[in-house]
């Protein structure tokens, strides 16, 4: 039953937050607007990945022990990848720009102990340990997995609705 818990509380969240972010958007003027190559015909709010994160965070307090001290890191480089997002939602920065905060904000949750330290082989008893390369190997999957849910978020909202991923993927590196 807590399974269920922490996939709808952050999906209410996200969801009661993003009427919210959408007047936000507009007020700082984080909006897409429409041109050849975009499928829509009107102005449309940015700033989705803030109700993600207010939506995740609240969710790490409400199911997580606090005393867990990487949980602090992990949400310091949040903050460093949300304060990325909305400067890039409202005044576009370059790829080198939002890759080298990407990178900051990995090293920031690598620091503070979350990280990679092994990989199990499936059907085996057997693991493959990174030892010193456990810090490389942690940061690219942090940015990689990162600019492969920003890839999903090619449509208006998709990924919204999925405030729980950032969660299991961080009990998944406990």
């Amino acid at each position: 039953m807590t399974w269920l818990y922490i996939f709808l509380v952050p999906l209410v969240i996200s969801l009661c937050a993003t009427p919210f972010v959408k007047k936000l958007a507009i007020y700082i003027g984080a909006v897409d607007k429409p041109d050849a190559r975009k499928v829509h015909t009107r102005i449309m709010p940015r700033l989705g990945g803030l109700a993600i994160f207010l939506a995740t965070t609240i969710g790490l307090f409400i199911f997580t022990n606090t005393g867990f001290y990487p949980m602090y890191w992990m949400l310091l480089g949040s903050v460093v990848i949300v304060i990325i997002g909305v400067l890039d939602d409202m005044k576009p920065m370059s790829a080198k720009a939002k890759l080298l905060g990407q990178i900051l904000a990995a090293m920031i949750v690598v620091y503070g102990g979350i990280r990679i330290d092994f990989i199990n082989i499936p059907f085996m008893d057997e693991a493959i340990y990174f030892g010193k390369w456990s810090w490389v190997i942690s940061i690219l999957w942090i940015v990689g997995i990162t600019n492969a849910l920003n890839l999903i978020d090619g449509l208006d909202g998709l990924l919204l609705g999925y405030p729980q991923l950032p969660y299991l993927v961080f009990l998944s590196c406990r």
